[in-house]
């Protein structure tokens, strides 16, 4: 943030009029943002000003026509208003001018929300759920692959729905390297066979030597796709910085874009975010355009324990449904799970950390 902010003050001498520092102030800000996801090396793209307004599905519309990064620079405005507003001589001036925009923005939200609506008289719906599991951190990695096939397996049977189409699970569910032979992945597509669904998990993946984290879609007959790879890992977490110059053995990250497009399955492109990639923007509209008819985010938020953590990184899930106008399926292990629409309405949200399932009907977007 800082990066931008210094030229600031370098600017503001050629600049005439007060409002003229507002908006460069907060296009400033609006870059600082924007390049936190750019050079992740500085930064990491965490928080931001549109987190405030995740809450009101009428105050996100404005990242459909640019990116979050317009409904940023939007709050960034206003509130550099509002500073005026108390302390200018043109205070009404300021006053007009933060009603006018206010009220540009919430028409523009009211238009997109009536447009995105008429979405789902267009395409296809299918029946979709998302489970979760309940163990915490350190307990999830201590417990046996197979343990935890069974585990979701019984979650699974316990919330099925018939005429379900699409079951999501979380990362890394299956805590194993990916192998059609063993009995933790042959229960998870003899599951997907027998019910005659989609099933979306996260596993490992061994390929060249390197080690991924994963996510295979099983189509109704119990195969499973070629796998989507995380192309951004967590850092300390899941990859350990210079590695590479200490020997020391750590997680790959995926930059083979044969290995990085959505997942196809059973006549349905699945746009594929593992964990934290649900935090880059970029990284998500990517799927969209690569033809993604519904967002899956596959997440192991299992370390946040009982901080903000956890409902943070959860909101980041609907800003990306709006940004890119497709329906949102989360799956995370300990929560939040939940099922997000177009125009960033909760349809269906498990927040609390106890094994379930939300279900619900979404629309397959095809533009």
């Amino acid at each position: 943030m800082y990066l931008p902010l210094s030229l600031f003050l370098p600017l503001r001498p050629h600049l005439k009029h007060r409002l003229s520092e507002i908006v460069l102030l907060c296009l400033l800000l609006t870059a600082g943002e924007w390049l936190q996801e750019k050079v992740p090396i500085l930064a990491f793209p965490w928080s931001a000003a549109w987190l405030s307004v995740t809450s009101s599905p009428l105050l996100l519309q404005s990242a459909t026509l640019i990116s979050c990064r317009l409904t940023s620079f939007i709050i960034f405005l206003l509130n550099g208003l509002h500073g005026e507003i108390y302390t200018s001589k043109k205070r009404f001036a300021y006053t007009a001018f933060a009603l006018l925009l206010q009220g540009a923005n919430l028409s523009y939200g009211l238009y997109s929300i009536n447009l995105d609506k008429k979405l789902d008289n267009i395409y296809p719906q299918i029946d979709v759920i998302c489970a979760q599991d309940s163990l915490e951190g350190r307990e999830k990695s201590h417990r046996k692959a197979l343990d935890s096939a069974r585990s979701y397996l019984s979650i699974m049977e316990s919330c099925w729905r018939w005429g379900t189409d699409l079951v999501l699970l979380p990362e890394t569910a299956v805590s194993k390297d990916y192998d059609e032979q063993l009995k933790e992945f042959s229960l998870i597509s003899d599951f997907a066979a027998t019910h005659g669904c989609t099933l979306v998990t996260g596993s490992f993946y061994l390929e060249n030597g390197k080690d991924y984290n994963a996510l295979f879609a099983y189509d109704k007959n119990g195969i499973a796709s070629s796998p989507y790879l995380k192309q951004v890992l967590v850092p300390f977490g899941e990859k350990t910085p210079f590695a590479g110059i200490f020997h020391l053995d750590t997680m790959s990250e995926c930059a083979d874009e044969r290995r990085t497009k959505p997942l196809a399955s059973d006549g349905m492109t699945i746009g594929s975010v593992i964990c934290i990639e649900s935090i880059f923007p970029s990284l998500v509209s990517r799927q969209k355009e690569q033809g993604a008819q519904i967002i899956c985010v596959s997440t192991n938020d299992s370390w946040f324990g009982k901080s903000s953590a956890r409902e943070q990184h959860y909101r980041h899930c609907i800003m990306r449904a709006v940004e890119n106008r497709r329906y949102v399926l989360r799956a995370g292990n300990c929560g939040i799970s939940a099922i997000i629409s177009p125009t960033g309405e909760q349809l269906s949200v498990k927040s609390d950390k106890s094994k379930g399932a939300v279900w619900g009907k979404v629309t397959l977007i095809g533009r």
